[in-house]
Protein backbone atom coordinates (compact mmCIF):
# COMPACT_ATOMS: atom_id res chain seq x y z
CA UNK A 1 0.00 0.00 0.00
CA UNK A 2 3.00 2.48 1.07
CA UNK A 3 4.74 1.82 -2.22
CA UNK A 4 1.74 2.61 -4.49
CA UNK A 5 0.90 5.31 -2.61
CA UNK A 6 4.47 6.69 -3.12
CA UNK A 7 4.08 6.16 -6.82
CA UNK A 8 0.96 7.90 -7.22
CA UNK A 9 2.26 10.99 -5.12
CA UNK A 10 5.54 10.14 -7.87
CA UNK A 11 3.76 10.86 -10.83
CA UNK A 12 0.47 13.09 -9.47
CA UNK A 13 2.35 15.05 -7.00
CA UNK A 14 3.45 18.71 -7.44
CA UNK A 15 6.84 18.85 -9.09
CA UNK A 16 10.45 21.16 -9.24
CA UNK A 17 10.69 22.14 -12.75
CA UNK A 18 14.12 19.72 -12.98
CA UNK A 19 13.01 16.53 -11.44
CA UNK A 20 9.48 17.34 -13.38
CA UNK A 21 11.45 17.78 -16.64
CA UNK A 22 14.01 14.98 -16.16
CA UNK A 23 10.86 12.44 -15.47
CA UNK A 24 8.90 13.72 -18.12
CA UNK A 25 12.32 13.56 -20.15
CA UNK A 26 12.78 9.94 -18.83
CA UNK A 27 9.66 8.41 -19.36
CA UNK A 28 9.37 10.11 -23.01
CA UNK A 29 12.65 8.13 -23.78
CA UNK A 30 11.69 4.99 -22.10
CA UNK A 31 8.13 5.24 -24.19
CA UNK A 32 9.86 5.47 -27.43
CA UNK A 33 10.56 2.05 -28.11
CA UNK A 34 7.29 1.35 -27.25
CA UNK A 35 6.23 3.98 -29.96
CA UNK A 36 8.97 1.90 -32.02
CA UNK A 37 7.35 -1.33 -32.12
CA UNK A 38 3.65 -0.08 -32.69
CA UNK A 39 5.69 2.04 -36.28
CA UNK A 40 7.31 -1.35 -37.30
CA UNK A 41 4.12 -3.28 -36.99
CA UNK A 42 2.13 -1.06 -39.00
CA UNK A 43 5.10 -0.56 -41.54
CA UNK A 44 5.04 -5.25 -41.26
CA UNK A 45 1.68 -5.10 -41.36
CA UNK A 46 0.60 -2.49 -44.46
CA UNK A 47 3.91 -1.31 -45.68
CA UNK A 48 4.12 2.02 -47.70
CA UNK A 49 0.71 1.39 -48.97
CA UNK A 50 -2.04 3.26 -50.37
CA UNK A 51 -4.29 2.29 -47.38
CA UNK A 52 -1.81 3.94 -44.88
CA UNK A 53 -1.70 7.11 -47.34
CA UNK A 54 -5.40 7.03 -46.65
CA UNK A 55 -4.68 7.00 -42.60
CA UNK A 56 -2.54 9.35 -42.74
CA UNK A 57 -4.60 11.94 -44.85
CA UNK A 58 -7.70 10.91 -42.68
CA UNK A 59 -5.91 11.73 -39.02
CA UNK A 60 -4.19 14.76 -40.75
CA UNK A 61 -7.24 16.38 -41.37
CA UNK A 62 -8.46 15.78 -37.42
CA UNK A 63 -4.97 17.02 -36.11
CA UNK A 64 -5.85 20.14 -37.58
CA UNK A 65 -8.81 20.36 -35.19
CA UNK A 66 -6.68 19.51 -32.23
CA UNK A 67 -3.98 21.79 -33.21
CA UNK A 68 -6.46 24.79 -32.50
CA UNK A 69 -6.94 23.60 -29.39
CA UNK A 70 -3.45 22.92 -28.10
CA UNK A 71 -2.02 26.02 -29.23
CA UNK A 72 -5.30 27.80 -27.77
CA UNK A 73 -4.60 26.44 -24.61
CA UNK A 74 -0.32 26.35 -24.42
CA UNK A 75 -0.27 29.65 -26.43
CA UNK A 76 -3.38 31.55 -24.75
CA UNK A 77 -4.80 29.39 -21.58
CA UNK A 78 -1.75 28.60 -18.86
CA UNK A 79 -0.02 31.68 -19.57
CA UNK A 80 -3.36 33.37 -18.57
CA UNK A 81 -4.12 30.76 -15.69
CA UNK A 82 -0.77 31.78 -14.27
CA UNK A 83 -1.55 35.38 -13.91
CA UNK A 84 -4.42 34.82 -12.44
CA UNK A 85 -5.09 36.81 -9.01
CA UNK A 86 -6.11 33.45 -6.92
CA UNK A 87 -6.38 29.46 -7.89
CA UNK A 88 -10.34 30.06 -7.63
CA UNK A 89 -9.72 32.54 -10.94
CA UNK A 90 -7.89 30.11 -12.59
CA UNK A 91 -10.35 27.25 -11.99
CA UNK A 92 -13.11 29.41 -12.98
CA UNK A 93 -11.42 30.46 -16.00
CA UNK A 94 -10.51 27.19 -17.10
CA UNK A 95 -14.22 25.51 -16.57
CA UNK A 96 -15.64 28.03 -18.45
CA UNK A 97 -13.28 27.86 -21.59
CA UNK A 98 -13.27 23.81 -21.36
CA UNK A 99 -17.37 23.70 -21.43
CA UNK A 100 -17.16 26.21 -24.67
CA UNK A 101 -14.51 23.78 -25.96
CA UNK A 102 -16.71 20.31 -25.38
CA UNK A 103 -19.37 22.27 -27.54
CA UNK A 104 -17.69 23.44 -30.41
CA UNK A 105 -16.15 19.25 -30.42
CA UNK A 106 -19.39 17.97 -30.52
CA UNK A 107 -20.67 19.97 -33.06
CA UNK A 108 -17.51 19.55 -35.59
CA UNK A 109 -17.70 15.93 -34.88
CA UNK A 110 -21.53 16.20 -36.48
CA UNK A 111 -20.06 18.27 -39.28
CA UNK A 112 -17.02 15.53 -40.05
CA UNK A 113 -19.67 12.82 -39.83
CA UNK A 114 -21.68 14.53 -42.51
CA UNK A 115 -19.19 15.96 -44.48
CA UNK A 116 -16.44 13.05 -44.50
CA UNK A 117 -16.05 12.68 -48.68
CA UNK A 118 -15.94 16.29 -49.43
CA UNK A 119 -13.31 17.03 -46.80
CA UNK A 120 -11.13 13.95 -47.77
CA UNK A 121 -11.30 15.09 -51.30
CA UNK A 122 -10.61 18.89 -50.29
CA UNK A 123 -7.40 17.78 -48.15
CA UNK A 124 -6.10 14.92 -51.16
CA UNK A 125 -7.18 16.15 -54.15
CA UNK A 126 -5.14 14.28 -56.04
CA UNK A 127 -5.73 10.99 -54.82
CA UNK A 128 -7.11 8.36 -56.81
CA UNK A 129 -11.49 7.36 -56.17
CA UNK A 130 -9.90 4.27 -54.12
CA UNK A 131 -7.74 5.80 -51.82
CA UNK A 132 -10.53 8.88 -51.69
CA UNK A 133 -12.90 6.58 -50.92
CA UNK A 134 -10.40 5.01 -48.13
CA UNK A 135 -9.94 8.59 -46.47
CA UNK A 136 -13.49 9.10 -46.28
CA UNK A 137 -14.12 5.92 -44.22
CA UNK A 138 -11.33 6.41 -42.35
CA UNK A 139 -11.99 9.97 -41.33
CA UNK A 140 -15.16 8.58 -39.64
CA UNK A 141 -14.08 6.17 -38.14
CA UNK A 142 -11.36 8.47 -36.27
CA UNK A 143 -13.65 11.15 -34.88
CA UNK A 144 -13.50 9.39 -31.48
CA UNK A 145 -10.01 9.92 -31.52
CA UNK A 146 -10.36 13.86 -32.78
CA UNK A 147 -12.58 14.34 -29.85
CA UNK A 148 -10.44 12.54 -27.44
CA UNK A 149 -7.14 14.97 -28.81
CA UNK A 150 -9.46 17.92 -28.52
CA UNK A 151 -9.74 17.60 -24.52
CA UNK A 152 -6.54 16.06 -23.93
CA UNK A 153 -4.43 19.41 -23.91
CA UNK A 154 -6.75 21.37 -21.11
CA UNK A 155 -5.98 18.18 -19.08
CA UNK A 156 -2.18 18.25 -19.54
CA UNK A 157 -2.27 22.52 -18.92
CA UNK A 158 -3.97 21.65 -15.68
CA UNK A 159 -1.90 19.55 -14.51
CA UNK A 160 1.05 21.76 -15.70
CA UNK A 161 0.03 24.87 -14.09
CA UNK A 162 -0.13 22.36 -10.62
CA UNK A 163 3.08 21.34 -11.28
CA UNK A 164 2.11 18.04 -12.13
CA UNK A 165 4.74 18.20 -14.65
CA UNK A 166 4.43 14.32 -15.65
CA UNK A 167 1.22 12.91 -14.95
CA UNK A 168 0.31 13.48 -18.76
CA UNK A 169 3.16 12.23 -20.55
CA UNK A 170 2.82 9.41 -18.38
CA UNK A 171 -0.24 8.41 -19.16
CA UNK A 172 -0.07 8.81 -22.58
CA UNK A 173 2.93 6.26 -22.74
CA UNK A 174 0.94 3.62 -21.11
CA UNK A 175 -2.19 4.47 -23.09
CA UNK A 176 -0.15 4.20 -26.64
CA UNK A 177 1.50 0.68 -25.42
CA UNK A 178 -2.14 -0.60 -26.03
CA UNK A 179 -1.93 -0.09 -29.19
CA UNK A 180 0.11 -2.34 -30.40
CA UNK A 181 -2.00 -5.51 -29.25
CA UNK A 182 -5.09 -3.88 -30.36
CA UNK A 183 -4.28 -3.28 -33.54
CA UNK A 184 -2.78 -5.80 -34.13
CA UNK A 185 -5.26 -8.44 -32.69
CA UNK A 186 -8.44 -6.19 -35.06
CA UNK A 187 -6.34 -6.36 -38.12
CA UNK A 188 -6.89 -9.84 -38.51
CA UNK A 189 -10.73 -8.87 -38.89
CA UNK A 190 -10.66 -5.58 -40.19
CA UNK A 191 -7.51 -5.19 -42.22
CA UNK A 192 -6.56 -1.67 -42.54
CA UNK A 193 -9.07 0.06 -41.62
CA UNK A 194 -8.22 -1.92 -37.34
CA UNK A 195 -5.83 1.43 -37.36
CA UNK A 196 -8.51 4.17 -37.60
CA UNK A 197 -10.95 2.04 -35.15
CA UNK A 198 -8.16 1.04 -32.34
CA UNK A 199 -6.58 4.49 -32.54
CA UNK A 200 -10.13 5.60 -31.50
CA UNK A 201 -10.38 3.30 -29.08
CA UNK A 202 -7.63 3.81 -27.59
CA UNK A 203 -7.05 6.89 -27.10
CA UNK A 204 -11.07 7.58 -25.85
CA UNK A 205 -10.03 5.82 -23.07
CA UNK A 206 -6.79 7.48 -22.50
CA UNK A 207 -8.26 10.94 -22.07
CA UNK A 208 -11.23 9.43 -19.32
CA UNK A 209 -8.42 8.23 -17.82
CA UNK A 210 -6.26 10.72 -17.88
CA UNK A 211 -9.35 13.02 -16.82
CA UNK A 212 -9.76 10.54 -13.75
CA UNK A 213 -5.83 10.58 -13.09
CA UNK A 214 -6.09 14.38 -12.53
CA UNK A 215 -8.53 14.53 -9.88
CA UNK A 216 -9.41 18.81 -9.83
CA UNK A 217 -9.86 19.19 -13.28
CA UNK A 218 -12.57 22.31 -12.70
CA UNK A 219 -14.99 21.15 -15.66
CA UNK A 220 -17.78 22.73 -13.35
CA UNK A 221 -15.81 25.14 -10.82
CA UNK A 222 -18.46 27.01 -8.74
CA UNK A 223 -17.82 30.77 -9.44
CA UNK A 224 -17.90 32.94 -12.48
CA UNK A 225 -14.73 33.43 -14.67
CA UNK A 226 -13.64 37.04 -14.44
CA UNK A 227 -14.71 39.73 -17.23
CA UNK A 228 -11.43 41.04 -18.02
CA UNK A 229 -9.71 37.60 -17.87
CA UNK A 230 -12.01 35.89 -20.27
CA UNK A 231 -11.78 39.58 -22.21
CA UNK A 232 -7.94 38.72 -22.95
CA UNK A 233 -8.38 35.09 -23.63
CA UNK A 234 -10.92 36.04 -26.55
CA UNK A 235 -8.47 37.95 -28.08
CA UNK A 236 -5.73 35.64 -28.05
CA UNK A 237 -7.92 33.04 -29.25
CA UNK A 238 -8.52 34.52 -32.14
CA UNK A 239 -4.64 35.06 -32.77
CA UNK A 240 -4.41 31.58 -32.02
CA UNK A 241 -6.92 30.38 -34.77
CA UNK A 242 -5.04 32.48 -36.99
CA UNK A 243 -1.96 30.80 -36.06
CA UNK A 244 -3.20 27.41 -36.62
CA UNK A 245 -4.80 28.60 -39.72
CA UNK A 246 -1.22 28.58 -40.74
CA UNK A 247 -0.62 25.44 -39.60
CA UNK A 248 -3.70 24.08 -41.62
CA UNK A 249 -2.77 25.95 -44.84
CA UNK A 250 0.63 24.18 -44.76
CA UNK A 251 -0.21 20.67 -43.81
CA UNK A 252 -2.95 21.48 -47.10
CA UNK A 253 -0.19 22.63 -49.15
CA UNK A 254 2.26 19.99 -48.24
CA UNK A 255 -0.81 17.26 -48.62
CA UNK A 256 -1.49 19.07 -52.19
CA UNK A 257 2.11 18.55 -53.60
CA UNK A 258 2.43 15.08 -51.82
CA UNK A 259 -1.11 13.36 -53.21
CA UNK A 260 0.30 14.21 -56.66
CA UNK A 261 3.22 11.64 -56.31
CA UNK A 262 3.07 7.76 -56.41
CA UNK A 263 1.23 5.57 -54.27
CA UNK A 264 3.58 5.23 -51.00
CA UNK A 265 4.67 8.52 -50.84
CA UNK A 266 3.07 10.14 -48.02
CA UNK A 267 3.65 6.92 -46.30
CA UNK A 268 7.31 7.14 -46.59
CA UNK A 269 7.21 11.04 -45.34
CA UNK A 270 4.99 9.84 -42.10
CA UNK A 271 7.66 6.55 -41.33
CA UNK A 272 10.64 9.10 -41.77
CA UNK A 273 8.85 11.70 -39.88
CA UNK A 274 8.40 9.05 -37.02
CA UNK A 275 11.64 8.49 -36.45
CA UNK A 276 13.24 11.96 -36.99
CA UNK A 277 11.19 13.45 -34.70
CA UNK A 278 11.39 10.97 -32.26
CA UNK A 279 14.19 13.60 -30.17
CA UNK A 280 12.22 16.59 -30.20
CA UNK A 281 8.85 14.45 -29.02
CA UNK A 282 10.91 12.84 -26.12
CA UNK A 283 11.65 16.92 -25.09
CA UNK A 284 8.18 18.19 -25.90
CA UNK A 285 7.23 18.10 -22.19
CA UNK A 286 10.23 19.83 -21.17
CA UNK A 287 8.79 22.75 -23.70
CA UNK A 288 5.26 22.61 -21.76
CA UNK A 289 6.68 22.97 -18.81
CA UNK A 290 9.64 25.76 -19.83
CA UNK A 291 6.51 28.24 -20.92
CA UNK A 292 4.78 26.95 -17.55
CA UNK A 293 8.58 28.62 -15.70
CA UNK A 294 8.72 31.88 -18.30
CA UNK A 295 4.96 32.43 -17.54
CA UNK A 296 5.59 33.32 -14.18
CA UNK A 297 9.02 34.99 -14.75
CA UNK A 298 7.82 37.64 -17.21
CA UNK A 299 7.48 40.11 -14.77
CA UNK A 300 11.46 40.95 -14.85
CA UNK A 301 12.33 41.02 -18.25
CA UNK A 302 15.74 40.40 -17.69
CA UNK A 303 15.48 37.50 -16.37
CA UNK A 304 13.41 35.47 -19.35
CA UNK A 305 16.31 36.90 -21.53
CA UNK A 306 19.08 34.98 -19.59
CA UNK A 307 17.11 31.80 -18.93
CA UNK A 308 16.47 32.03 -23.09
CA UNK A 309 20.07 32.06 -23.42
CA UNK A 310 20.74 29.38 -21.45
CA UNK A 311 17.63 26.87 -23.28
CA UNK A 312 18.76 27.87 -26.83
CA UNK A 313 22.53 26.72 -25.54
CA UNK A 314 21.21 23.66 -23.50
CA UNK A 315 18.45 23.02 -26.28
CA UNK A 316 21.04 23.09 -29.67
CA UNK A 317 23.83 20.96 -27.73
CA UNK A 318 21.29 17.76 -26.77
CA UNK A 319 19.51 18.01 -30.07
CA UNK A 320 22.06 18.46 -32.48
CA UNK A 321 24.29 14.49 -32.29
CA UNK A 322 21.09 13.00 -32.92
CA UNK A 323 20.08 15.28 -35.68
CA UNK A 324 23.39 14.46 -37.69
CA UNK A 325 23.12 10.86 -36.60
CA UNK A 326 19.95 10.38 -38.37
CA UNK A 327 20.90 12.41 -41.27
CA UNK A 328 24.30 10.54 -41.77
CA UNK A 329 22.95 6.53 -40.92
CA UNK A 330 19.36 7.40 -42.67
CA UNK A 331 19.67 3.69 -44.96
CA UNK A 332 21.06 1.67 -42.37
CA UNK A 333 18.49 3.36 -39.36
CA UNK A 334 15.52 3.16 -41.46
CA UNK A 335 16.19 -0.49 -42.48
CA UNK A 336 17.03 -1.90 -39.19
CA UNK A 337 14.15 -0.33 -37.55
CA UNK A 338 11.30 -0.52 -40.72
CA UNK A 339 12.54 -2.89 -42.97
CA UNK A 340 10.41 -6.25 -42.46
CA UNK A 341 7.38 -7.67 -43.59
CA UNK A 342 5.85 -5.46 -46.52
CA UNK A 343 8.13 -2.95 -46.06
CA UNK A 344 10.39 -4.19 -48.27
CA UNK A 345 13.89 -2.44 -49.84
CA UNK A 346 11.94 -0.10 -52.53
CA UNK A 347 9.91 1.37 -49.46
CA UNK A 348 13.27 1.79 -47.81
CA UNK A 349 15.00 3.57 -50.43
CA UNK A 350 11.80 6.10 -50.30
CA UNK A 351 12.01 6.61 -46.57
CA UNK A 352 15.48 7.01 -45.99
CA UNK A 353 16.54 10.43 -48.43
CA UNK A 354 13.03 11.30 -46.62
CA UNK A 355 14.64 11.19 -43.28
CA UNK A 356 18.20 12.37 -44.29
CA UNK A 357 16.99 15.70 -46.17
CA UNK A 358 14.71 16.27 -42.82
CA UNK A 359 17.17 15.03 -39.51
CA UNK A 360 19.50 18.20 -39.89
CA UNK A 361 17.27 20.73 -38.96
CA UNK A 362 15.92 19.26 -35.44
CA UNK A 363 18.01 21.77 -33.58
CA UNK A 364 16.78 24.86 -35.17
CA UNK A 365 13.44 23.21 -35.18
CA UNK A 366 13.61 23.12 -31.45
CA UNK A 367 15.17 26.70 -31.21
CA UNK A 368 11.98 27.57 -33.28
CA UNK A 369 9.75 26.10 -30.95
CA UNK A 370 11.40 27.82 -27.62
CA UNK A 371 11.41 31.21 -29.02
CA UNK A 372 7.04 30.74 -29.79
CA UNK A 373 6.90 29.79 -26.40
CA UNK A 374 8.91 32.53 -24.89
CA UNK A 375 6.31 34.99 -26.98
CA UNK A 376 3.36 33.29 -25.98
CA UNK A 377 4.73 33.97 -22.30
CA UNK A 378 5.41 37.15 -23.61
CA UNK A 379 2.09 37.93 -25.31
CA UNK A 380 3.77 38.30 -28.52
CA UNK A 381 0.81 36.64 -30.37
CA UNK A 382 0.77 38.76 -33.48
CA UNK A 383 4.38 38.14 -33.70
CA UNK A 384 4.04 34.41 -34.27
CA UNK A 385 1.23 34.95 -36.62
CA UNK A 386 3.41 36.74 -38.74
CA UNK A 387 6.10 34.64 -38.48
CA UNK A 388 3.53 31.44 -39.19
CA UNK A 389 2.09 33.15 -42.41
CA UNK A 390 5.72 34.14 -43.65
CA UNK A 391 6.73 30.58 -43.26
CA UNK A 392 3.74 29.25 -44.89
CA UNK A 393 4.79 31.59 -48.20
CA UNK A 394 8.27 30.00 -48.00
CA UNK A 395 7.06 26.17 -47.61
CA UNK A 396 4.76 26.75 -51.00
CA UNK A 397 7.21 27.82 -52.98
CA UNK A 398 10.19 25.70 -51.66
CA UNK A 399 7.64 22.88 -52.82
CA UNK A 400 6.98 23.88 -55.54
CA UNK A 401 10.59 24.26 -56.88
CA UNK A 402 11.63 20.98 -55.17
CA UNK A 403 8.85 18.54 -55.15
CA UNK A 404 8.91 18.00 -58.84
CA UNK A 405 12.81 18.03 -59.13
CA UNK A 406 13.18 15.58 -55.76
CA UNK A 407 9.38 13.78 -55.25
CA UNK A 408 9.00 13.42 -51.20
CA UNK A 409 12.71 14.24 -50.16
CA UNK A 410 12.11 17.61 -51.63
CA UNK A 411 9.31 18.04 -49.42
CA UNK A 412 11.30 17.18 -46.48
CA UNK A 413 14.59 19.65 -47.47
CA UNK A 414 11.39 22.49 -47.86
CA UNK A 415 10.54 21.45 -44.37
CA UNK A 416 14.01 21.76 -42.84
CA UNK A 417 14.75 25.12 -44.66
CA UNK A 418 11.62 26.66 -43.52
CA UNK A 419 12.18 24.98 -39.92
CA UNK A 420 15.23 27.10 -40.14
CA UNK A 421 14.37 29.92 -41.21
CA UNK A 422 11.18 30.50 -39.41
CA UNK A 423 13.97 29.95 -36.14
CA UNK A 424 16.23 32.54 -37.42
CA UNK A 425 13.58 34.97 -38.23
CA UNK A 426 12.17 34.24 -34.26
CA UNK A 427 15.62 35.40 -33.11
CA UNK A 428 16.18 38.31 -35.05
CA UNK A 429 12.43 39.72 -33.79
CA UNK A 430 12.24 38.41 -29.69
CA UNK A 431 15.90 37.76 -28.61
CA UNK A 432 18.69 39.15 -31.46
CA UNK A 433 21.11 38.74 -28.42
CA UNK A 434 20.33 35.58 -27.16
CA UNK A 435 21.07 33.92 -31.09
CA UNK A 436 24.47 35.53 -31.09
CA UNK A 437 24.87 34.28 -28.26
CA UNK A 438 24.36 30.43 -28.73
CA UNK A 439 25.60 30.69 -32.12
CA UNK A 440 29.03 31.54 -30.29
CA UNK A 441 28.57 28.80 -27.79
CA UNK A 442 27.54 26.08 -29.95
CA UNK A 443 29.36 26.30 -33.14
CA UNK A 444 32.54 24.67 -32.31
CA UNK A 445 31.06 21.28 -29.93
CA UNK A 446 28.59 21.12 -33.45
CA UNK A 447 31.35 21.24 -35.99
CA UNK A 448 33.39 19.21 -33.80
CA UNK A 449 30.66 16.09 -33.76
CA UNK A 450 29.87 16.74 -37.66
CA UNK A 451 33.46 15.70 -38.47
CA UNK A 452 33.12 12.77 -36.48
CA UNK A 453 30.14 11.67 -38.48
CA UNK A 454 31.77 11.40 -41.47
CA UNK A 455 34.38 9.01 -40.33
CA UNK A 456 30.88 6.37 -40.10
CA UNK A 457 30.33 6.81 -43.92
CA UNK A 458 32.02 3.71 -44.74
CA UNK A 459 29.93 1.71 -42.08
CA UNK A 460 26.36 3.10 -44.32
CA UNK A 461 25.76 -0.40 -45.90
CA UNK A 462 26.46 -2.14 -42.39
CA UNK A 463 23.24 -1.36 -40.99
CA UNK A 464 24.17 -2.62 -37.13
CA UNK A 465 27.73 -1.84 -37.15
CA UNK A 466 26.81 2.01 -38.05
CA UNK A 467 24.48 2.28 -35.71
CA UNK A 468 26.14 1.36 -32.66
CA UNK A 469 29.43 3.25 -33.47
CA UNK A 470 27.07 5.82 -33.85
CA UNK A 471 25.43 5.05 -30.50
CA UNK A 472 29.63 5.28 -29.02
CA UNK A 473 30.47 8.42 -30.78
CA UNK A 474 27.12 10.16 -29.14
CA UNK A 475 27.81 8.93 -25.89
CA UNK A 476 31.65 9.98 -25.82
CA UNK A 477 30.29 13.54 -27.13
CA UNK A 478 27.58 13.64 -23.85
CA UNK A 479 30.02 12.01 -21.01
CA UNK A 480 33.42 12.92 -23.00
CA UNK A 481 32.21 16.36 -24.00
CA UNK A 482 32.08 17.90 -21.09
CA UNK A 483 35.36 17.60 -19.87
CA UNK A 484 36.29 19.46 -23.12
CA UNK A 485 34.29 22.55 -22.52
CA UNK A 486 31.58 21.70 -24.74
CA UNK A 487 28.80 22.21 -22.22
CA UNK A 488 29.96 25.03 -20.47
CA UNK A 489 27.41 27.50 -22.09
CA UNK A 490 24.93 25.29 -20.08
CA UNK A 491 23.59 26.12 -16.63
CA UNK A 492 25.74 23.56 -14.43
CA UNK A 493 22.36 21.58 -12.62
CA UNK A 494 21.27 20.62 -16.51
CA UNK A 495 24.74 18.92 -17.83
CA UNK A 496 24.82 15.68 -18.78
CA UNK A 497 26.92 14.18 -15.59
CA UNK A 498 24.62 16.26 -13.46
CA UNK A 499 21.57 14.84 -15.14
CA UNK A 500 22.72 11.38 -14.56
CA UNK A 501 24.07 11.81 -10.95
CA UNK A 502 20.41 13.30 -10.35
CA UNK A 503 18.91 9.92 -12.29
CA UNK A 504 20.79 7.99 -9.79
CA UNK A 505 19.73 9.16 -6.96
CA UNK A 506 16.18 9.05 -7.49
CA UNK A 507 16.98 5.26 -8.71
CA UNK A 508 18.30 4.44 -5.40
CA UNK A 509 15.18 6.22 -3.62
CA UNK A 510 17.48 9.32 -2.49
Amino acid sequence: MAVRHKIRDFFCGAQEARAGALVSVTVGALSKPVGYLRTLMLAWLFGASAGMDAFYVSMGILSLLCQIVQNVTESALLPRLVRQQTEADAAALMARVFRLALIGALLLAALTAAFSSPLAAFFARRFDPPRLKTAARMLVILIPWGGAWTLMPFFEVWNNFKGRYSLSVSLSALGHALLIPAIWAASFFWGVYAVPAMYSLVVALLAWGTFRATGDFPWRAAGAARKEALRELRADCLLCVGIVGASGLYQLVDRYFASGLPAGNISALSYAGLIYTLPQSVLAPALMIYLHRVSALMACPETPQAQLKAVMCTGWLYMFPPAALMSALSRPLVRIFLGYGAFDAAAVALTAPCMAAAAWSLPLMLWGQFLSRYAQAAGRLKTILSVSYGALALNAFLDWMLAPRWGAPGLCVATGLTWGGSALVYAALLAPGALKHAARAVWKPSLAFALSCVALWPLRENGIAAVLAGGLLAAAYYLGGERLGFFDSVPPVWRPRALLALALRRKRGE
